[in-house]
């Protein structure tokens, strides 16, 4: 009986033993555990709720900053549609801040004092330059009311239509929609011009449907700091193609270059005269810029140096 006690003793001893230096070769191996790995593990515990933290509050960040930009953007939206002959220069001036641009038109015409113009002295133009268009208005020096204003779309992201009551007239399309041709009637007076020496260009159409009550002048066309659309003005002398709207009735070409074809080519700019300015004073007041620094306003302003023709000097003897 001794005998198999002390087997017993030693089979437990021996198992104990071998058991002993099984949890001693885990705690070799746990204790030559890579020193990297040990350093990515820190790293991971203290930089992952960083870099997490950072993420979140820039995707916060930026989330609010477009939120505010769209609210900014539909407010602007909002009050460019409801502009009307008649409104204050302080209902504007409190929607959208103080004018970029203030000049009397009485300045315009100082070049020149062979040619004297109805608005010489009776309005003050302000210039607003929004982030989605530039609102050019002309007030009654009498009275700071509004007598004529142009909107020229500058963020084709942004659509602005027309004033409701008038949005009709173009089938309730935005600014840069639809063509000359799209506006409902025949306009009263159609032409642009080209200037050689920094390549600005503009063109108008002059539209007055003599309703009861509406003897606004209505003006669309385009300006070379507003969005782009399809344009293309043609040198002097080429023959305008009239389409079945004005083939009948052709209208009064001011300027000197004209579109060829009113279907192919789109407005960027709207605009409203009161109807005691004449007709030709509302259309040469589209493309006034006078009285400020319009060319800075355009996408890129000194493009015209790198299309400008080089002539040699040879070549002129």
């Amino acid at each position: 009986m001794n005998i198999h006690i002390v087997k017993k003793y030693r089979t437990y001893s021996y198992k104990a033993k071998r058991i002993t230096c099984s949890k001693s070769n885990n705690t070799k191996k746990n204790k030559n555990i890579p020193v990297y790995k040990i350093i990515i593990w820190i790293l991971s515990i203290i930089i992952i709720p960083i870099f997490t933290a950072f993420v979140s509050d820039y995707l916060i960040e930026q989330t609010l900053k477009n939120v505010a930009r769209e609210e900014k953007h539909n407010m602007q939206i909002e009050t460019l549609e409801n502009i009307y002959i008649g409104c204050s220069k302080e209902w504007i001036d409190e929607k959208l801040g103080a004018p970029t641009f203030i000049y009397s038109t009485s300045k315009i015409n100082s070049y020149n004092d062979n040619y004297k113009s109805e608005y010489d002295n009776d309005y003050i133009s302000c210039v607003y330059s929004t982030d989605i268009a530039v609102l050019k208005v002309y007030y009654l020096k009498e009275n700071l009311s509004c007598k004529a204003y142009y909107i020229t779309s500058t963020n084709k992201d942004c659509h602005i239509k027309l004033p409701k009551a008038y949005r009709s007239f173009v089938n309730n399309k935005s600014i840069g929609d639809f063509s000359y041709y799209d506006i409902n009637g025949a306009p009263e007076i159609v032409g642009g011009g080209i200037s050689n020496g920094n390549m600005r260009e503009f063109y108008g159409e002059l539209f007055n449907y003599n309703s009861a009550g509406n003897y606004y002048s209505f003006i669309f066309g385009f300006l070379d700091y507003g969005i782009e659309v399809p344009f293309k003005l043609f040198p002097p002398g080429t023959e305008i193609e009239w389409d079945d709207k004005t083939v009948n009735c052709k209208p009064k070409i001011k300027g000197i270059h004209n579109i060829n074809n009113r279907k192919e080519n789109t407005p960027n700019t709207f605009g409203i005269a009161d109807g005691s300015i004449s007709y030709e004073t509302a259309w040469y007041l589209l493309s006034d810029s006078y009285g400020f620094d319009s060319f800075q306003l355009k996408k890129q302003p000194h493009e015209y140096i790198d299309t400008m023709k080089k002539v040699d000097i040879d070549e002129i003897e």
